[in-house]
């Protein structure tokens, strides 16, 4: 689970100290709130059960059975604490392949010193978590930029080489963070709970955010992620990035990798470098390719275990409908395989052509139909949108199944019964079908040329056990 958990009574009294009026679908979560205890009594293994992801697409936090669940995972917090957070620029770090190790425990020096400062200048929403805010003086140092810092000291991320400079990076970080609380406990006093030897200003002073706007702001990786791609776009802001054309002229083209081309395991094995040395936890997306199979998102997330990580995130691609970082879609191929097919609906015949690069795979559609007026623009339009989600990664068979759940037309109904041809209800269900009889007759096992079947992301053989994913 990758979530922050807060006691439920502080979202509690804050709803009441400010009057707030849930509308009715928002109540039954409040009612949720009040009568769902959050304390864990034990902790057993069982059989395995369904396990069903919250996504709140509009604030990013509920009520998920009596917990207040937010989209982060750097932050395990005590009731009604706060962690004030920041992050430092690594790629500013490296100047003509080198790291100044000055600059950077000079930066960490002050942004420990100012974040410590928020905690007493900031403005509560509760007295509460002003009083436990105050009692532990929790600060969250972080970084971003690492994936660039890499690329600048000519360092592939997916590396040995990678991990070594994870490891060095974060133990500087959280060692200055460190010596710098204590010195701010000599100058001003230990936070009032701390109990420690060596007395510390903040009872934790290091974590691994995501950074992901502000990241996107100053042109840099976010958090300790690799790129996502050398190009892709945003989808909140609707922007675009791009990796720096001075940075990739100077870089070695090996280090020069997106998130998707990374391996998994080197992944979570970025992930327990830096958790190593971050007195919170790390925040870091084990990013998967779309044909990921459960097995590999298991292996992910035992090894995170395995490894002693304190959360772990894995996002296979093109997963959600809306997915916020896309890579930029490949531009069309000048000469293109295909095959047309007629067909007939309602309005007429309509043409349906299913164009697929070198490699076989569908990257295009195009419709052409006898119809006049409305469903030739609609056709047209759905040959432009299907050939767009194509090209952007998107699997047919979830095309297939989006457009076969369209209602029945009445003009395709009425002429079905004088027309047996017609072979569906709507315009949008028959072009549906079509697409999944021209990829069905495309897709014969390799290996010894049966039917293959669709399960599971990939395309499977029942007689051989070949497995499209691999």
């Amino acid at each position: 689970y990758n979530i922050c958990i807060y006691h439920y009574q502080s979202l509690l009294l804050f709803a009441q100290r400010i009057n707030f009026y849930q509308p009715r679908k928002q109540r039954a979560l409040y009612q949720l709130l009040i009568h769902r205890s959050p304390i864990v009594t034990s902790v057993t293994e069982g059989e395995p059960t369904e396990v069903y992801d919250f996504h709140e697409p509009l604030t990013n936090w509920g009520v998920v059975e009596g917990f207040t669940a937010h989209n982060c995972g750097e932050q395990p917090l005590l009731p009604y604490e706060a962690c004030v957070l920041g992050s430092v620029n690594l790629a500013k770090m490296v100047n003509m392949g080198t790291v100044n190790w000055e600059l950077l425990q000079h930066t960490v020096e002050v942004a420990v010193r100012f974040l410590d400062d928020v905690i007493d200048v900031n403005v509560y929403p509760l007295p509460e978590v002003k009083e436990a805010s105050q009692r532990t003086r929790k600060i969250g140092l972080g970084v971003m930029g690492f994936a660039e810092m890499l690329i600048r000291l000519n360092v592939k991320y997916d590396s040995s080489a990678g991990l070594e400079w994870a490891e060095k990076v974060s133990a500087f970080v959280n060692n200055v963070a460190l010596a710098t609380s204590r010195g701010l406990a000599k100058e001003r006093g230990p936070y009032p709970a701390c109990e420690e030897d060596v007395p510390v200003r903040n009872a934790t002073r290091t974590t691994v955010a995501p950074t992901g706007s502000i990241s996107f702001i100053a042109g840099t990786s976010g958090g300790i992620e690799p790129f996502y791609d050398l190009e892709y776009t945003r989808e909140d802001t609707k922007t675009s990035f791009a990796l720096n054309e001075e940075l990739r002229q100077e870089a070695d083209p090996e280090v020069l990798v997106g998130a998707l081309d990374i391996d998994p395991e080197w992944h979570v094995r970025m992930l327990a470098a830096w958790q190593e040395n971050v007195d919170n936890a790390v925040s870091k997306t084990i990013n998967l390719p779309h044909d990921a199979t459960r097995k590999s998102v298991a292996h992910a997330i035992e090894l995170a275990h395995e490894l002693g990580c304190k959360g772990v995130t894995v996002y296979r691609d093109g997963s959600r409908e809306r997915q916020m970082v896309k890579v930029k879609a490949p531009e069309r191929t000048q000469t293109l395989e295909g095959r047309t097919m007629k067909y007939a609906t309602g309005c007429g015949r309509i043409l349906l052509t299913l164009n697929t690069d070198t490699a076989g795979n569908p990257v295009e559609v195009i419709i052409n139909d006898d119809a006049t007026g409305g469903c030739t623009i609609l056709t047209e339009a759905v040959g432009r949108l299907i050939s767009r989600s194509l090209r952007a990664g998107v699997d047919i068979q979830e095309i297939v199944s989006q457009l076969q759940k369209t209602h029945s037309c009445p003009s395709t109904m009425y002429r079905k019964g004088q027309n047996t041809n017609i072979q569906g209800r709507s315009c949008p269900d028959i072009i549906g079908k079509a697409l999944g009889g021209i990829q069905k007759q495309q897709e014969v096992c390799p290996e010894c040329g049966s039917e293959l079947e669709y399960s599971e992301g990939c395309h499977n053989c029942p007689e051989c056990g070949y497995g499209g994913c691999n």
